[in-house]
C-alpha cells in the first residue's frame, strides 16, 4: 500500500492513542533478503516506526516478520 517507515510510526502512535493494540510488520524485500540486509532492513524499520514511542507502549505492540518476498 506504498507505506514506509514513517507513516507506519504515525499508525503506531494512533493506535497506542486510542489504546488499540497494533500489529507492526517488518520484513525486507527479496534483493534486500539476496544481499543479506535483512538484519540491517528490520533494524531501520523498528527504529523508525518507534521512534517518540514511550518503551511502555512500545511493549504494548505486536510485532511480526512478514518479509515481502514471503
Amino acid at each position: 500500500f506504498g507505506e514506509t517507515d514513517e507513516t507506519c510510526n504515525k499508525k503506531l502512535k494512533q493506535a497506542l492513542k486510542h489504546d488499540m493494540i497494533p500489529v507492526f510488520c517488518i520484513g525486507e524485500l527479496d534483493d534486500e533478503k539476496e544481499q543479506g540486509l535483512t538484519k540491517d532492513v528490520m533494524k531501520r524499520e523498528v527504529s523508525v516506526a518507534l521512534k517518540d514511542i514511550a518503551f511502555e507502549d512500545a511493549k504494548k505492540v505486536i510485532y511480526a516478520y512478514e518479509p515481502v518476498w514471503a
